[in-house]
């Protein structure tokens, strides 16, 4: 299919039927028409809906009913405006911001005042390890000079057992399992 170009007037062949330009360049020209021209009849007949005047510099400048809630002049006025409420904000957050309460360890029984308002429990590093080590899991081996426990689980025990006859894992449990079958068979 042989076509005119929109822009540049030059004919090109095409097989889509929709292509209106022979290359990237016009495509790319013909879409800043475009948009020029909307723009253009957007502007043209149409009065401001109002003058307001900016509180960075002063100036005064128009808006339309499609940008009534603009503030700033400029890019570069709205930056600096952005700014300023950043910085009242944190100014206003700072005041706010309560100073921490002062708090009693539960483990020593001391009053201290952490540095921040965070859930902060106990006064030293110390006393925080303390505390863990009495309440995880009830081990308690520090606190009731009891030994620590040998193995970490049953599994563990049954391993370590099995290894000491020469046996796999597998196979002391199921002599271990025999045995008990076979306790519980004479038995009765």
């Amino acid at each position: 299919m042989i076509k005119t170009c929109a822009i540049c007037g030059k004919e090109f062949e095409t097989a889509n039927n929709r292509q209106i330009y022979c290359g990237p360049e016009c495509s790319w020209e013909g879409r800043r028409a475009v948009g020029r021209s909307y723009y253009q009849r957007k502007k043209e007949g149409k009065e401001p809906e109002a003058t307001k005047t900016c509180p960075i510099c002063g100036k005064t400048f128009e808006v339309d009913r499609y940008r009534i809630s603009r503030r700033y002049c400029s890019d570069e006025c709205s930056l600096i405006g952005k700014r300023a409420q950043e910085k009242a904000y944190r100014e206003r957050n700072k005041q706010a911001k309560k100073p921490p309460e002062p708090k009693t360890c539960p483990v020593c029984g001391t009053t201290f005042t952490p540095a921040s308002n965070k859930g902060r429990k106990y006064c030293s590093p110390e006393c925080y390890r303390k505390a863990n080590r009495e309440t995880k899991g009830g081990r308690q081996p520090y606190a009731t000079g009891e030994t620590k426990k040998k193995y970490r689980n049953e599994h563990t025990r049954l391993a370590v057992e099995g290894r000491a006859r020469g046996l796999t894992y597998g196979q002391y449990v199921a002599m271990v399992e025999m045995g008990a079958r076979y306790e519980l068979h004479e038995k009765n």
